[in-house]
């Protein structure tokens, strides 16, 4: 975990599933954040998922992703992180959840995996484990740690993530059309 001295933010570790590797989690937000970005030199937010303007939707794709905060077993303890989903491993494990019975919801412990390097990313649920963390199952943590991310204003404590979204759009403008800049065959 790295400390954002500007800021004062502690934000969470993101979880990077190796190839070959499994890492066991507990899942602790109450929801998805589901967003869109773009890759223009590393990955950036799209500012047309938030209500902005997007000049890089007219040169490339849209990938939606997703983040949810964990726990992740690091052996001797569960270290708190931030889980980058696609749709589809999120949508399979909500299924082979309901299959079980089990809410997909805080405290559900699954199993993140994948075959080799650059595989699609495989979520496996185990069950309910009762490890939920109250100040990490909040939609403000989340919000928070997507904002530390991608280096965003944070989210008031009580604002809905619709408002922080409005709020926000333009940053987010801002950082992708300074990266188009860097990115000539991007911008033209």
């Amino acid at each position: 975990m790295f400390f954002d001295v500007a800021s004062r933010r502690a934000p969470l570790w993101v979880v990077k599933v190796a190839g070959g590797a499994r890492v066991r989690c507990v899942l602790q937000s109450p929801n998805v954040g589901w967003v869109g970005t773009h890759w223009v030199g590393r990955q950036l937010l799209c500012p047309a998922s938030f209500g902005g303007d997007c000049q890089a939707c007219g040169a490339q794709l849209v990938r939606t992703c997703g983040f949810v905060v964990v726990l992740v077993d690091i052996g001797q303890a569960w270290r708190p992180a931030l889980l980058e989903v696609t749709p589809g491993s999120w949508s399979r494990l909500e299924l082979l959840s309901r299959m079980e019975s089990w809410s997909v919801s805080g405290s559900l412990e699954f199993e993140a995996s994948r075959r080799r390097a650059r595989a699609p990313l495989f979520l496996e649920p185990a069950g309910a484990s009762g490890r939920l963390v109250d100040e990490l199952s909040t939609s403000w943590r989340l919000l928070e740690a997507i904002a530390v991310l991608f280096r965003l204003s944070s989210p008031g404590v009580s604002e809905a993530p619709s408002a922080w979204g409005v709020r926000v759009a333009a940053e987010i403008e801002a950082h992708l059309g300074a990266a188009m800049a860097r990115a000539p065959r991007l911008s033209g």
